[in-house]
């Protein structure tokens, strides 16, 4: 009787041994269920030093081999020819984060929209020179190099899961390097000069006295003061400071030396990158006073901010359209004030300036030195608060001790004139 010839463990995958005089090691042979070709794949080094560690190897290949055709028998798309749209709807679908989807999809579908035009139609026409024109054309754009270049990171970060995947046969690794990222010398970030803040301050205190007084058609609006402090003084982004809630206001929080500065806590749920962060409010006990008060006045219930995000949004449209806020001034660009100011004022940290307000704001040191460090020349050097490098130390602490200082609205006259 014949011998019954034995089953492979690997149907489908065929080992192939390194050729004497050849650079190549251990190699792989199968077809590929996406186009029917015969394909070669070098093993990986760490699953090709011993006989069993091969044979796993061309066992697991196998069955994904197999598994790949059932799928494509049930109706999935082939990588062979796969649209761009398909590939990017696939791979989107990774990211949990609808954020995270919207910011890396807008880059693909902007490739995308840019294949359309440029016959690339599916990932198989995306070769180097593609890449190559792409970026060229991005480079004509007019916007800034940091969105540039996030754009740019955003389409590798696609493309090297397409490649990956084998989705792309005419790509490699090495092809990313035709996404050259944009160098350029980084711009300062814009922060408002002290007349600016003083007129910042004085638009929020006129909108909040006639949200008091019901001067204004509609429905009551927000006081904005809390907010205005939070963001100039404490730097926080405007996300966070809506979030925050007066269990993350340490009013007895000490120094290092320890006296009694106060601290407010940014959890790792709310923080933009993640991760907790305290801010001592050394370099502002003018806002430890006004938290005190607002607490104490609201019995320690609610937001520290009192507002939501999007009254946040509408209450700054308010400031520009209706009480003459500076034309630059936004809820981010007070916490660039206030990181421009903590990073370059000699007497509020010293030395460890950068790294100080870093930790505080809740970036890294590279940004402050970067974009903050020596922005601002000629504060005060008696200036050891933020308050008072800010040129607002009165006007801040009349909003604290609860005295609303008094302005003349923008749209109306004096008497005497």
């Amino acid at each position: 009787m014949p011998k019954r010839k034995k089953r492979r463990r690997s149907p489908g995958v065929s080992l192939l041994k390194p050729q004497s005089g050849s650079r190549q090691g251990w190699r792989v042979a199968f077809t590929d269920p996406d186009d029917d070709t015969r394909k070669r794949r070098t093993i990986p080094f760490e699953h090709a030093r011993s006989a069993d560690l091969r044979e796993s190897y061309s066992v697991r290949l196998s069955e994904q081999l197999a598994n790949r055709r059932r799928e494509l028998e049930s109706g999935a798309t082939a990588k062979a020819h796969m649209p761009i749209s398909a590939a990017r709807a696939e791979w989107i679908a990774t990211y949990p984060s609808k954020r995270t989807q919207k910011t890396y999809g807008d880059a693909v579908v902007r490739f995308e929209t840019w294949g359309h035009a440029h016959k690339v139609e599916s990932l198989d026409d995306v070769r180097k020179g593609t890449l190559r024109r792409f970026r060229d054309d991005l480079y004509t754009e007019e916007v800034a190099h940091t969105t540039l270049n996030q754009r740019i990171r955003s389409l590798g970060t696609f493309l090297r899961w397409c490649i990956y995947s084998e989705y792309c046969p005419h790509l490699v690794e090495a092809d990313m390097a035709a996404l050259k990222k944009w160098r350029e010398q980084p711009e300062k970030r814009p922060h408002l000069d002290p007349p600016d803040v003083k007129r910042a301050f004085e638009a929020v205190v006129r909108h909040d006295q006639d949200a008091a007084a019901g001067r204004r058609r509609g429905p009551p609006s927000a006081q904005l003061m809390p907010l205005f402090l939070l963001t100039t003084l404490g730097g926080l982004r405007l996300g966070e400071a809506v979030a925050l809630d007066w269990s993350h206001f340490k009013r007895d929080a000490l120094d290092a030396s320890g006296r009694e500065v106060g601290a407010i806590e940014v959890p790792a749920a709310i923080s933009k990158i993640k991760k907790p962060r305290t801010i001592p409010l050394d370099h502002s006990p003018a806002l430890r006073r006004y938290l005190i008060r607002r607490g104490v006045a609201l019995g320690w219930q609610g937001t520290l901010a009192g507002i939501s995000y999007a009254s946040a949004k509408k209450g700054l449209r308010k400031l520009h359209h209706v009480y003459g806020a500076p034309p630059h001034f936004s809820w981010q660009a007070m916490r660039v004030t206030a990181s421009s100011f903590l990073t370059s004022a000699p007497n509020i940290f010293g030395a460890g300036a950068h790294a100080q307000s870093a930790d505080r704001l809740g970036h890294s040191w590279k940004v402050a030195q970067q974009h903050y460090a020596a922005a601002i020349a000629g504060i005060a050097g008696d200036a050891t608060t933020l308050e008072a490098a800010l040129g607002i130390e009165d006007l801040v602490t009349r909003a604290c001790d609860g005295a609303q200082p008094s302005y003349t609205h923008p749209n109306t006259t004096s008497s005497a004139s």
